[in-house]
This record gives structure tokens, sequence and C-alpha cells, in this order.
């Protein structure tokens, strides 16, 4: 296709990262941008605030104070 065009043809492809997933909210949680919490790797251990989810390696590959980004 490139020599019928004279143009070189470039593919992008966006590939999903990591699915990490939060557990069933008895009530939604709403949160400001910046504002701090507790993310949860069982979920006995949740708190008002606090997120939980179901990665149970969080707390070797994110250091207290790390940056976590969500999105929904």
């Amino acid at each position: 296709m490139e020599k019928k065009l004279g143009k070189k043809i470039q593919i992008l492809l966006d590939v999903e990262g990591p699915g990490i997933r939060t557990g069933i909210l008895k009530t939604p949680i709403a949160y400001v941008t910046g504002e701090k919490f507790k993310i949860c790797i069982t979920s006995d251990d949740s708190e008002d605030k606090s997120l939980y989810c179901d990665y149970p390696s969080l707390p070797d590959d994110v250091k207290v104070g790390g940056i976590v980004k969500i999105d929904a």
C-alpha cells in the first residue's frame, strides 16, 4: 500500500493498561481532584472514604504517598 500511495503508512495503537477494579460500593463516594484517601486491598480494611481495589500487589508497586490516577 505504501508503494501505491507513495507515502509511509503508520499505525497508532492504544493498548489498555492493567485493569484494576474497585469493589462494589454501598453508596457512591465523591472525591475531589488532589484529595488524599486510603486504598485498601482487603474489603474488611475499608473506612469511610477509603476505596477497595482487587490488586493485592498494590502496596509493593506503589509507595505510601505515591500518586495513583483514577478514572471512572
